[in-house]
């Protein structure tokens, strides 16, 4: 969050405060699913009656930060509906649901959570078959592995579900990358570097591929940029004296 605040500060606050009545609910919510929480763990055998339904209240307390969080969020990217989303819901009682990557942000938001509930239960079990535990230990790293399973399979969901639903302009710049990058890795994950003469457009005698590509022929200039004065002279000045 710090991040964001720093990057995106204007557009974050912004957001934030045509959601506000649900995001000042985020700190009430938290509490009380770790109140909850806490209480499961120390009275669930003297009190057994409603566990079930403390951890089930914390469970849902902590999904619903969750959608706040993805609702917030799609909202900074949105900044076109502000206006007609404070128009509509002046006291900040708004959601962002018409936004078409929401259910699959929030997918790809919450799902991580099983994989690694999954990871430290399998983690459990390999302890407990160590401390003797041995068909206790069996059951947790099946339990384990299920939700890891399940955490990576909702992921990958989610992401497929998120690229369809981005602009095509969007999909089109993520896939092109994504295949560009398989092929550089595919060549041993480096580009030749560019020759000492490629300032400005390339010549006829440029590869072919910085002819084409724009993303080179600008990273091959930038390359060949002089420095500025005394860039080169504050790692000297910074080393002890001999």
């Amino acid at each position: 969050m710090l991040f964001v605040q720093v990057l995106y500060g204007q557009l974050f606050y912004t957001s934030s405060v045509l959601v506000g009545g649900f995001w000042i609910m985020v700190i009430p919510l938290l509490i009380t699913a770790y109140g909850l929480l806490y209480a499961h763990k120390l009275a669930r055998e003297s009190r057994p009656r409603f566990q079930t339904l403390s951890v089930a209240v914390a469970l849902l307390a902590m999904l619903f930060v969750g959608f706040i969080y993805v609702n917030n969020l799609t909202l900074l990217l949105t900044p076109e509906r502000w206006l007609a989303k404070y128009a509509a819901h002046t006291g900040g009682m708004t959601l962002n649901m018409e936004e078409p990557t929401h259910g699959p942000r929030y997918l790809f938001f919450i799902l991580p959570a099983f994989a690694v509930a999954g990871l430290a239960f399998m983690l459990r079990g390999a302890y407990l078959s160590r401390w003797g535990h041995a068909e206790e230990g069996r059951r947790a790293r099946r339990l384990g592995f299920v939700w890891v399973v399940v955490g990576v399979v909702g992921v990958s969901v989610g992401a497929a579900g998120l690229l369809a639903t981005f602009p095509a302009h969007i999909r089109d710049f993520v896939l092109a990358r994504g295949a560009h990058r398989a092929v550089r890795g595919g060549r041993g994950g480096r580009c030749r570097r560019p020759r000492a003469g490629l300032r400005g457009p390339p010549g006829p005698g440029a590869p072919a591929r910085l002819r084409r590509d724009p993303e080179l022929r600008r990273g091959a200039r930038l390359r060949r940029r002089p420095a500025r004065p005394g860039a080169r002279r504050l790692p000297r000045a910074l080393l002890p004296a001999a």
